[in-house]
């Protein structure tokens, strides 16, 4: 070949080559593009809910996404269960507390009695269908029963629960008295499955938050987003027993809300075997309007807790703050069947106010369908 024509073959090689390289290069920077403008698409850059999913990716999904959501949701402002060892203050009243906005700072002596008196003035009741609950009354989330605050909600003298004084009902409030008039800050995720035998991780003795001096995992202990008001016949019937269906042939108590307890519907479907504080093969069945509620609950508890529940214990209802598939698969339907109320939302906001963490999926309720286990 001449020099000529093989100068003229390199020039057309090297053409041909560039070309090649050229096309390639578009197709790897049409990609890397393509990615990030996905990629922006998916970070929330809204102020929604004050900024405070600011930079999460929406579109993750699975543990990646449960990950993100407790990256941004742990650490929250842990509060005192009973600030006071005796009668509210004098200087306690509805007046007392009314944290009117983010710029003003949650007083010192504020305990979880002080969040109830808040959601009660903020009107942050889970629902009111049948129940003639004025304005400033806090709801009982199992029973049609409200309470005025701070005087019907709290007498830490019997133990941190509202006592009515009497057992006449014709002497206390009605419908106040005797074992229905005590109410309770009912653990909805019980406070038993994260106590230890001993000192370990997160599980401590901290008298000055949790009024004892065992083990409990003490942010779980006081967190506002489960902690719910109940009245304590109810709550001491359930103990530590699972939410779930309640056979239609075998309800030990219906309550006037809806609520049931009893042996669940479908045994098939469920694995129960009997733990401390619950009787055998029984479910507590909450009011339909709360079902929801719950589940969302349950999801914020596993994901708040997700990776630091070394300490807390495994059971037929939970693996320490895992929730066990047959639970899980009632939530999700619960989930479903009962969406998100205006009332839950006035309470996530002033839970984010009290105690800086917000329950993800009370705003985002889409992300439970990401997550494929909680």
């Amino acid at each position: 070949m001449s020099s000529s024509a093989k100068v003229l073959g390199g020039m057309v090689l090297s053409l041909l080559l560039t070309a090649c390289t050229g096309m390639e290069m578009a197709d790897i920077e049409y990609g890397i593009l393509g990615q990030q403008q996905l990629d922006e698409s998916c970070v929330i850059v809204s102020g929604e809910h004050r900024g405070y999913y600011f930079g999460i990716n929406r579109c993750l999904q699975n543990n990646e996404l449960k990950q993100a959501l407790h990256n941004r949701i742990k650490d929250h402002k842990v509060l005192p269960y009973t600030r006071n060892t005796g009668s509210y203050p004098s200087y306690f009243t509805k007046h007392y507390i009314t944290l009117g906005n983010f710029a003003e700072e949650v007083p010192d002596r504020f305990d979880v009695w002080d969040a109830y008196v808040v959601f009660a003035t903020k009107g942050a009741n889970p629902y009111y269908s049948g129940v003639n609950c004025a304005a400033g009354k806090l709801l009982d989330w199992y029973d049609y029963r409200c309470y005025d605050t701070p005087n019907e909600i709290m007498s830490v003298s019997s133990g941190g629960q509202q006592d009515p004084g009497s057992a006449d009902p014709l002497v206390a409030p009605t419908p106040l008295w005797g074992n229905e008039g005590v109410y309770n800050r009912e653990h909805s995720w019980p406070k038993s499955f994260f106590l230890a035998s001993s000192a370990s991780g997160y599980c401590q003795s901290k008298p000055e938050i949790t009024g004892n001096s065992d083990y409990y995992d003490y942010r779980a202990f006081t967190d506002l987003h489960h902690l719910i008001p109940a009245r304590k016949s109810v709550n001491e019937t359930r103990g530590t027993c699972a939410f779930g269906i309640v056979a239609a042939n075998d309800t030990h108590f219906p309550r006037e809300s809806g609520a049931k307890f009893g042996t669940p519907a479908a045994m098939a479907n469920y694995s129960f075997s009997s733990i401390p504080g619950c009787s055998s093969n029984k479910v507590l069945e909450p009011p339909p309007e709360l079902k929801g509620d719950i589940a969302r609950i349950y999801f914020y508890i596993a994901t708040r807790y997700y990776t630091e529940d070394d300490c807390w214990k495994s059971n037929y209802q939970v693996t320490k703050a895992s929730i066990n598939l047959w639970l899980e698969t009632v939530l999700r339907d619960w989930h479903a069947a009962d969406p998100v109320s205006a009332d839950e939302r006035v309470r996530n906001d002033w839970i984010h106010r009290i105690q800086g963490n917000r329950n993800p999926f009370v705003d985002h309720p889409e992300w439970i369908n990401q997550i494929a286990d909680f």
